[in-house]
């Protein structure tokens, strides 16, 4: 028998460990992604986040053929309505969401009880309010 040591052995890695390591490097990079993003964001920067959330309508389940202006035609039956905002993804699609600013609180209050389960566009809409 032989008495010098062994070759080195050559590091194998096997089809589910690289996959694990390729996962875990992929997450590593999303996680140092997101730490950049939190670090740079300021909420009172955002431009689209404008109005007073104490007369802003959440409404929710909308048909992805509804527009702002049928949107807002609907909702104007409770109040005079400052301004309407549908949520859109980055291709420019609805996503089925919206939110309402209303002049008055009252009217908001009005809107948020009478409002809920409106059909529009054919589908029943929620609605809700800053809690």
């Amino acid at each position: 028998f032989e008495t010098d040591a062994p070759p080195p052995r050559e590091a194998w890695e096997s089809p589910l460990e690289r996959k694990a390591r390729r996962h875990r490097e992929k997450l590593e990079k999303h996680q140092e992604a997101l730490k950049a993003l939190a670090a740079t964001y300021d909420p009172h920067k955002d431009t689209n986040a404008v109005g007073d959330p104490f007369r802003t309508l959440f409404v929710a389940r909308l048909s992805y053929d509804t527009t702002e202006k049928k949107l807002k035609r609907e909702f104007e039956v409770f109040g005079s309505i400052k301004r309407t905002r549908m949520v859109y993804d980055q291709k420019g699609k609805p996503r089925g969401y919206a939110f309402v600013e209303y002049e008055h609180e009252r009217d908001l209050k009005n809107a948020y009880k009478q409002g809920d389960g409106k059909k529009i566009d054919g589908r029943r809409v929620m609605v809700d309010v800053e809690r």
